[in-house]
């Protein structure tokens, strides 16, 4: 079932969407990661950029899914 955009399993884990999320996210991150090489962007903003959109685009939706001790150390 997908719930708040994330795809859960019978007993209410989200084991598969995890690491699903944390490669795109990683993906994105070396992609962003390219483009601050070649700005003058100070660290502040890029702080601002990555919340806005790595950590953001990763934890959407997690508040409502059942993580047990092992997910919250991976996405930590």
């Amino acid at each position: 079932m997908v719930y708040l955009g994330a795809l859960r399993t019978d007993d209410g884990g989200i084991h598969g969407e995890l690491a699903r999320r944390i490669g795109a996210a990683s993906a994105d991150f070396r992609e962003l990661s390219k483009v601050w090489r070649h700005s003058s962007l100070g660290r502040a903003r890029q702080l601002e950029t990555f919340n806005a959109t790595i950590v953001s685009k990763l934890v959407y939706g997690l508040s409502t899914a059942w993580l047990n001790t092992s997910a919250r150390r991976r996405l930590n």
